[in-house]
This record gives C-alpha cells, sequence and structure tokens, in this order.
C-alpha cells in the first residue's frame, strides 16, 4: 500500500509539474508572439524537464529553490528563443514565479478543508480505494484553474504586451513583485523554523494561519495588478503626448504648405494682373517683325508659370504643395515617384486630414524605399460615392513586422516612435468612419487609408 501511494505521488507531482510548465508558456506566450507555439513549447518544455529532474535528484532539494532554479531556466530560455525586450523577461520570470505561489497557496486553503470534510464522509469500499487518486486529481485541477484564472487578470491589463520596457519602468513594476518574493521567503525561513519546532507545517496545524497567508497572498496579486494596470496608463499616456507633439510639428509643416499654396495663387494673380502688359509687349513685337524676339518673351513667361505651379496636381493647392515637395524628396534620394492622386471634390473630406494621410504614408514609404534596390513610390486615390481610398505603395526589401495589438509597423529604432505615423494615419481615418492598413506584396509594402467621405 505505501509503494502505491508513492507512486500516485510521484504521478501526482508530475503532472502538476506539467501543468504548471504549460500555463508558465500561455503566459509568456502574447509578450513572445508566437503564432506557431514553438517559443511556447520552448519555454514550457524546458521548465518541465528542469523541475523534472530536480525532483528526482537523489538529496533533498529545498521547494523553494527549486521552483526558483525552474524560473531561472524559464527565463533564459525566453531570452535565447527571443532576443529582445529583456526587462519584460525578467518580469514575466518573476511573476510566474509569483503567480505559481499564490495559486498554491489559495489552493491549499479552498482543498484542505473540503478534502478534511470529504474525510469523514462514508463511502463504499470501491470509491474508497479510489480516492487516493481521485483526490489529487481534483486538486490539480482546482489548483491549475487557480493559476489560469490569475494569468489571465494579469495578461488582460497588461495591454501593450509587445512594447519595450525600458530599465527605469521595470522598477516601477517590479517592486511589487520583488515585495512579494521577498515576503514569500520570509514566510517561507519561519514555516521551517516552526516545523523544526513542532514536527509540522504551521499551515498543516492552523486554519487561521492558512487564512492569514491566503489573505497576504491575495492583496500581493491585487497589488501586481493596479501596479499593472498604472504602468499601461503611463505608457498609453507618454503615448498620447508624443503623438500630440508629432501632430503639431505636422500641423506646423502644413501651414507651411498653405503658405506655399498661397504664394502660389498670389503670384498666379500678379502673372493676371501683368497679362495685358505681356499681350501688348508680344504684339508690339509681332508688329514689328521681331519674331524669334516675341517667341523668346513668350518662352520666358512659359518658365516663369513653369516655376510658379507644383509639379503636381491634384485639384486641392495643399495637396498640391505636399505631393510636389515629397517628389522632390524622393527623387533627392534616387528614388522614381508617381502620383495619380486626385483630392475628393465636392466632399466633406478636410484638406488638413488628407494632409496628415499624405505626410506621415509618405514619410514612411520614402523611408522604406531608400532601404530597397528597386526605390520606387506610387500613390494614387480612388472614389466611388461616398467612399474614398488612398494608396500609397513603395518598393521593399525588408521583412514587415506588424504589430498584432496596433496594426502599425515595428523596426529596430529604439526611440519608441516607430508606428506613431501609422497610428497617426488611422486616426483620421477613424474620424471618417474608416480605417488604414498595411500590408507586404512581393518586394512593396502598400498602405491603404479608406474614408467614408
Amino acid at each position: 500500500m505505501e509503494q502505491y501511494w508513492d507512486v500516485i505521488l510521484i504521478i501526482k507531482e508530475i503532472v502538476n509539474i506539467a501543468i504548471s510548465g504549460l500555463l508558465i508558456g500561455y503566459y509568456v506566450k502574447p509578450y513572445l508572439r508566437d503564432r506557431k507555439n514553438r517559443k511556447t513549447l520552448a519555454v514550457a518544455i524546458s521548465y518541465i524537464a528542469v523541475m523534472i529532474i530536480l525532483y528526482f535528484v537523489p538529496f533533498y532539494l529545498d521547494s523553494a529553490f527549486a521552483y526558483a532554479v525552474g524560473i531561472l531556466v524559464t527565463l533564459t530560455t525566453m531570452v535565447c528563443i527571443d532576443h529582445r525586450n529583456y526587462p519584460q523577461k525578467l518580469f514575466l520570470a518573476l511573476t510566474a514565479y509569483q503567480l505559481r505561489w499564490i495559486a498554491s497557496g489559495l489552493m491549499v486553503m479552498i482543498w484542505t478543508p473540503i478534502g478534511m470534510k470529504i474525510g469523514t464522509i462514508q463511502m463504499s469500499e470501491g470509491f474508497r480505494n479510489a480516492w487516493p487518486i481521485v483526490l489529487p486529481a481534483v486538486g490539480e485541477i482546482i489548483s491549475a484553474l487557480i493559476l489560469f484564472g490569475l494569468i489571465v487578470g494579469i495578461n488582460k491589463a497588461y495591454t501593450r504586451k509587445t512594447e519595450e520596457v525600458s530599465k527605469t519602468e521595470l522598477i516601477l513594476i517590479i517592486t511589487p513583485v520583488f515585495a512579494t518574493v521577498v515576503g514569500y521567503w520570509v514566510l517561507h525561513y519561519l514555516g521551517l523554523s516552526y516545523e523544526k519546532i513542532s514536527g509540522a507545517l504551521p499551515q498543516e496545524n492552523s486554519m487561521d494561519y492558512r487564512l492569514f497567508l491566503s489573505g497576504y497572498q491575495i492583496i500581493c496579486y491585487f497589488a501586481l495588478l493596479v501596479v499593472v494596470l498604472m504602468f499601461q496608463r503611463i505608457k498609453k499616456t507618454q503615448e498620447e503626448k508624443y503623438i500630440a507633439a508629432i501632430q503639431e510639428g505636422q500641423i506646423a509643416e502644413i501651414r507651411a504648405r498653405v503658405e506655399e499654396a498661397e504664394g502660389f495663387y498670389q503670384s498666379i494673380r500678379g502673372l493676371r494682373h501683368d497679362m495685358n502688359q505681356h499681350l501688348q509687349i508680344i504684339c508690339a513685337l509681332l508688329d514689328q517683325n521681331k519674331y524669334e524676339e516675341a517667341a523668346e518673351y513668350l518662352s520666358r513667361i512659359d518658365k516663369e508659370t513653369d516655376a510658379l505651379a507644383p509639379d503636381i496636381k491634384t485639384g486641392n493647392p495643399v495637396t498640391d504643395v505636399i505631393l510636389s515637395e515629397k517628389k522632390k524628396e524622393a527623387e533627392e534620394d534616387g528614388i522614381a515617384f508617381e502620383s495619380n492622386f486626385l483630392f475628393p471634390q465636392d466632399s466633406k473630406a478636410d484638406a488638413f486630414d488628407i494632409s496628415v494621410i499624405l505626410i506621415n504614408a509618405l514619410t514612411n514609404a520614402i523611408e522604406g524605399a531608400k532601404k530597397s534596390k528597386e526605390k520606387t513610390i506610387f500613390v494614387t486615390s480612388k472614389r466611388k460615392n461616398h467612399t474614398f481610398l488612398i494608396d500609397v505603395m513603395n518598393s521593399f526589401d525588408g521583412v514587415l513586422n506588424i504589430n498584432p495589438e496596433t496594426g502599425s509597423p515595428e523596426t529596430s529604432k529604439k526611440e519608441g516612435d516607430h508606428g506613431l505615423g501609422f497610428l497617426n494615419i488611422r486616426r483620421v481615418t477613424e474620424k471618417y468612419f474608416g480605417t488604414a492598413k498595411l500590408t507586404k506584396e512581393n518586394d512593396r509594402v502598400r498602405l491603404s487609408a479608406m474614408m467614408i467621405i
């Protein structure tokens, strides 16, 4: 019978380790952006493997230390398979350690009185023989459900999973985790001291102690949850301030383009004002049979008119100037620039909003095309009834990584501003009940901005 219990205990521990490892993998998966589950499985398997090895070592190993080793191996695995955002990985590893301890404590509080109550119930001999198997199985299910619930709570609170965490931010979010880990080791040491004196752990002899410990663990969990929520709110506020600063700069740029457009029309009005005088001069030259001089004079007027007019005509002076400036900027970098864009006349579309889309889209397009071999940009627009679509396509030889949370592109930039141009575009399209999307087709990136106008 004793051997029978030993086998059940071993199976129970292995199942417990396997479930914990799979749940830890589930916990870190959204942060690793693992579509094929390979990274998730690597994290889970590394934890399961090391914990099983430590369980079967031929000498006593303190459980707290063993779990710490397992989490350290998990952290090492995450760092090896995903070379980025190391501070966030440290946070995940420590919180996994914390959540597992909290789940085990809540499990003891919930399951111990239930098990004691069930032990007093009269049952048939067959069921009593099966009870040593049923009881651990039910306990493991409850423990897994508790850990799963704790993980879901943190993952829902941590909304900006793919954003970089700085060292300063790590200190903020790791503070409650550090306090919990220190508290855990203090309680663990006190428990071992109590066991030496009384021969049993305090949670085995005192229901009050179990309630106290569980209450402390619940407080630790909610402290972590609150800090994570505050951290996400701080990140959102920082992004909004940064976007506002970018938009302010773009407003200034658009105002400059408006002034250029006004200057163009002022020059046209001046040219029209002088047209009668120009015609009189040409007529006088023709009357004197000075045909070559008249042709040269007309050529000078034509050159002056061309110098005043933007290279691209869209039907709106502001977008004329913006596209012309971006074309000039692209051609200076050796990029072929072609535009079939037409401003939607007789619509509720604001030239300012259209300009924000064009400036952000073309800035990103020029940056992408610069690094490609083909070096091309093509801008077009389509309108059907009240639907207006802007397409900006540029050559791009790299890999386009799309942030699954925001839909914006990700780059190797560390300034924190990558993807904000796309977010600005999407904000404008959403103002018009539309949307924006980035796709990669062969060696080209296409940005599509759709609006209802």
